[in-house]
């Protein structure tokens, strides 16, 4: 192995975990989130309601975001909040939330494109009426996601915290959630 192939193995040096170069990389999302959220609109026979919530990030005090709500209540809701980093938090359906990026510091290294294609690929899902949540209050609580429809293995199962867990408890009981497709404008 030569030295760029050991160095691609190498675990990033501490300070890279606290160190974020080029925050402006992540501008992007912003751009791309705003596209899309326009074009859901006009395709979608949705309400938009433009928000602001509190920066999940705490760089700001609020930040603005928009929610869509599907005039189908079978549909589920997305909410997109463009938070001060630049990044986005997102909301999709009842439970399911992703910031874009995880981080941003240079340690991770996410490339802005990954993102916006994250971001694309869990909307269209949720549009398409393939995204399924499902909420289990057991011994230990958790959530699961899936993407692809019916195949809860193509998703991704969270163990919840205590806090988490109480969180969820007054949403309802344990329950799946199938929700469908976001009904087209006439």
């Amino acid at each position: 192995m030569d030295d760029d192939e050991t160095r691609l193995f190498e675990d990033p040096p501490p300070e890279a975990y606290e160190r974020v170069t080029n925050p402006g990389r992540f501008r992007v999302l912003h751009d791309s989130a705003r596209e899309l959220v326009e074009r859901l609109a006009r395709e979608f026979a949705v309400e938009r309601h433009d928000v602001t919530e509190p920066d999940p990030q705490g760089r700001e005090s609020t930040v603005p975001g928009v929610r869509l709500t599907p005039h189908s209540p079978e549909a589920g809701p997305l909410t997109v909040v463009f938070t001060a980093f630049p990044g986005l938090e997102v909301r999709m359906g009842r439970w399911y939330e992703f910031l874009l990026p995880a981080c941003g510091c240079d340690a991770c290294d996410e490339d802005p494109q990954d993102l916006i294609e994250e971001f694309l690929t869990n909307v269209k899902a949720l549009t398409d009426g393939r995204f399924r949540e499902r909420l289990g209050h057991g011994r230990t609580p958790w959530l699961e996601f899936s993407f692809a429809g019916e195949d809860w293995q193509e998703g991704e199962r969270q163990r919840l915290t205590r806090a988490e867990a109480t969180a969820a408890r007054r949403l309802g009981p344990a329950d799946t959630l199938h929700w469908a497709p976001w009904p087209r404008r006439d």
